[in-house]
């Protein structure tokens, strides 16, 4: 079954006597790598396959949330569609299948409610919005009875829009 990831051909880095990793001096035999550690790291950083499996050994090849060593998948914290980076491991976790299922259905209700409350957000402010309707204004009385200005006297104190149907 080919990978969804793009997989890097680390051969085609240049050798350049130092290590990729650390830029250490490289031992005799070595051209890329001045240890198995930084090899293995390395390739976690550009492979998905090396990049769970290091997920899996630094998790303990257990769930996170409940210690089950059954059915385990690497999740990724940020999702991929929310920016998370792909090979990045401080993006991911370690979680059994039942747990995985539960927190990509809890992410999933999330976004949809998100959906939900732009989509009403925006048909309330399509019809909140006053412009570009004419302002009315009301009659208040200014004065108090018995004063020197005439009646009905108005002031437009308060705007009320009228929508036209």
């Amino acid at each position: 079954m080919p990978s969804r990831h793009r997989n890097y051909n680390l051969s085609s880095l240049p050798a350049t006597g130092r290590c990729l990793v650390c830029n250490g001096p490289l031992p005799k035999r070595a051209h890329k790598y001045c240890s198995q550690e930084h090899a293995a790291e390395m390739l976690a950083r550009y492979d998905y396959t090396a990049m769970t499996a290091a997920v899996l050994k630094r998790d303990g090849h257990k769930c996170i949330m409940c210690g089950s060593t059954r059915r385990l998948e690497v999740d990724h914290i940020v999702p991929i569609s929310d920016r998370g980076s792909v090979l990045d491991q401080d993006n991911c976790r370690t979680l059994c299948h039942q747990h995985h299922v539960e927190v990509t259905a809890e992410w999933r209700r999330s976004k949809a409610d998100e959906r939900r409350h732009k989509k009403l957000e925006g048909a309330q402010r399509k019809y909140i919005q006053p412009w570009p309707r004419a302002p009315t204004s009301t009659s208040v009385p200014t004065h108090s009875p018995g004063s020197s200005l005439g009646q009905g006297t108005t002031v437009p104190s308060v705007f009320t829009y009228s929508r036209k149907r």
